[in-house]
């Protein structure tokens, strides 16, 4: 507050503001400390940011669907941990516009000792193994009875 009033004052003894302006800037109380902003969707940000997309894109990130997907995400990475799976991502698309509504890069940061969570686990290079299982899963569907709620949960790309 101090160094705010010292230069109010040198703009006012340099006739660069007049003394109302001054007086109603010297009572006027300073600004509180900021609320930090969300943190939803910080791989999907940094990919952004790579790619000096941030200022010129609109996010379709529904912030809603991310905090559920997170909560998700955190509850079945328990269980693929056990199987010694570390690393997750969740990218759900709407089928429609083609827009990404939950981008889910990694695992939580919390959940990860090893520093691994800053990998994008959603925009990796993939195998063609990998690029494959998806497409051999619906014909196998087509043939048997599959769960396909389930397949959803579990399928890991990567």
């Amino acid at each position: 507050m101090e160094k705010r009033n010292r230069l109010l004052e040198k703009l006012l003894q340099n006739g660069r503001m007049d003394s109302l302006t001054f007086f109603l800037a010297i009572v006027e109380p300073l600004p509180g400390k900021p609320n930090p902003l969300p943190d939803l969707a910080p791989h999907y940000l940094e990919t952004h940011r790579s790619n000096d997309l941030v200022n010129t894109s609109k996010s379709t990130i529904n912030s809603r669907w991310q905090k559920q997907s997170l909560e998700i995400m955190k509850r079945h990475q328990q269980q693929l941990a056990a199987n010694k799976v570390f690393h997750s991502a969740v990218l759900i698309r709407d089928l429609h516009t083609g827009e990404v509504v939950v981008y889910q890069g990694n695992i939580p940061c919390e959940m990860d000792p090893s520093g691994g969570c800053y990998n994008d686990m959603a925009n990796s290079l993939r195998s063609s193994g990998s690029i494959l299982k998806p497409f051999l899963y619906a014909a196998s569907c087509r043939k048997v009875s599959c769960n396909q709620n389930r397949w959803w949960l579990t399928y890991r790309f990567g």
